[in-house]
């Protein structure tokens, strides 16, 4: 439930009378997180373990707990951020919780089919957004939630080239490009798995068709750019049949496009080629000189060191980080995420050994191609300035704890693999 929720509501409309401001879906996973440090000071404890994963989740926390502190004695009135700063802790501890209630194959593929049915609705609203031509967009809101206010548009956040750039449940039409191309990588590994498994798989094919019609109204290059990191991750390790199948149905409905003149491709070739937006980002990096320390960076007053003001958007996750935390929370988070990259490559490899599963090889794939896409759509958008794409990359790292831990031919939990087949598992099955 919280999956769907995530991505199917926009994670700025908030449950009244709720501390911290919590959408929905991020008071599901925060509660449910509290209930795991709950039952962990009563004694109880989990079997399953990733035994590299809980000490680099302890370093970012610390990271972000040292910034906190260290922006207390800044000069300048620090804006209040308590609130964030909790929900930040919190969401830390999502990755234990799932760790310890998702137990094996089919729970993670009930997770990942929640966050693909959420991403449906989500994308359905884009669409709708698109064709209606309505600027003020389509979205799906539950009756009792409040408004956050949620993030200010200019013209050309909500128009790009003169068409409507949809946004869904997202908050921007950037966030919903980058969570949009998350899923449908998802959407996709959940179609082979599913058709290697020999069950009913094309209404997930379906599922990815809408999803990636949603990605393309957003008209984002990080979008496009997520779907090529993502694709060639997967590509990597299809058969060289089905890599050709993809790349041709995508270069016919291109060639398709082109030659029926849909306004989409030569808005394409624009925002590649000439938008403004690419030199409006350098132009914020280079305009102010900042003093960076261990725990944050800042703008430095004219003629004199740090004033304690804060920097401006930056546009990329990873100065963000640096803006935020400092070098020490740059490196934490550095940390996290190639940590989460080597589980989800692993869970894959270990997916394929001889004691695999086709189907967790092909879902493992796709978790590993999600996260890759992340990690490089972060040079371009500065993630945690967004609610719903910044929660769902913790959803992500757990979901690769968890596949790895699954993975695993040994442990408490080995029953999750099929051990009865002697041959490697082919993707191509």
């Amino acid at each position: 439930m919280a999956a769907f929720l995530l991505i199917a509501l926009r994670q700025t409309d908030l449950l009244p009378l709720v501390p911290l401001g919590l959408s929905p879906a991020r008071f599901i996973l925060i509660a449910g997180a509290g209930l795991w440090v709950l039952t962990r000071l009563m004694g109880q404890r989990s079997g399953y373990r990733v035994a590299a994963l809980g000490p680099i989740l302890t370093i970012y926390a610390l990271s972000v707990i040292v910034a906190y502190g260290a922006q207390m004695t800044r000069p300048a009135q620090a804006p209040n951020t308590d609130p964030i700063f909790v929900a930040q802790v919190l969401l830390v501890l999502v990755v234990p919780f799932f760790l310890s209630i998702i137990h094996g194959y089919d729970g993670l593929l009930r997770v990942i089919r929640g966050l693909v049915a959420g991403g449906v609705v989500s994308a359905t609203l884009a669409l709708l957004t698109s064709l209606t031509g309505n600027a003020d967009g389509v979205q799906l809101r539950i009756p009792g939630l409040v408004d956050g206010a949620g993030i200010p548009f200019t013209v050309d956040d909500v128009f790009r080239g003169g068409m409507i750039r949809a946004q869904g449940s997202a908050s921007h039409p950037l966030e919903l490009a980058c969570v949009l191309t998350v899923i449908f990588l998802l959407a996709l590994a959940v179609t082979l798995s599913l058709r290697a498994e020999g069950k009913r798989w094309w209404p997930w094919a379906v599922a990815s068709a809408v999803i990636v019609a949603g990605v393309a109204v957003t008209l984002s290059r990080s979008g496009a750019v997520g779907l090529v990191i993502g694709l060639a991750v997967m590509a990597c390790y299809w058969p060289i049949r089905r890599t050709l199948a993809v790349f041709a149905v995508g270069g016919g409905l291109v060639t398709a496009a082109v030659l029926l003149q849909v306004p989409f491709i030569s808005k394409y070739v624009t925002i590649f080629s000439a938008d403004s937006s690419v030199a409006q980002r350098a132009a914020v990096t280079s305009a102010l000189p900042f003093d960076i320390t261990p725990f944050g960076m800042y703008a430095r007053a004219a003629g004199g060191s740090s004033s304690g003001a804060g920097v401006p958007t930056l546009d990329d996750q990873y100065l963000k980080a640096l803006s935020e935390t400092g070098v020490f929370g740059l490196l934490a988070y550095l940390l996290l995420v190639g940590m989460t990259l080597v589980l989800a490559f692993r869970a894959f490899r270990n997916a394929r050994g001889p004691q695999g599963d086709a189907r967790h090889a092909q879902l493992f794939i796709g978790i590993a191609a999600a996260f890759s896409a992340y990690t490089v759509v972060s040079l371009f958008l500065d993630m945690a300035g967004f609610l719903q794409i910044w929660t769902l990359m913790w959803v992500l790292i757990a979901l690769s704890a968890v596949a790895y831990r699954i993975s695993r031919p040994t442990g408490s939990d080995a029953s999750s693999l099929d051990r009865s087949r002697s041959e490697p598992a082919r993707l191509g099955q």
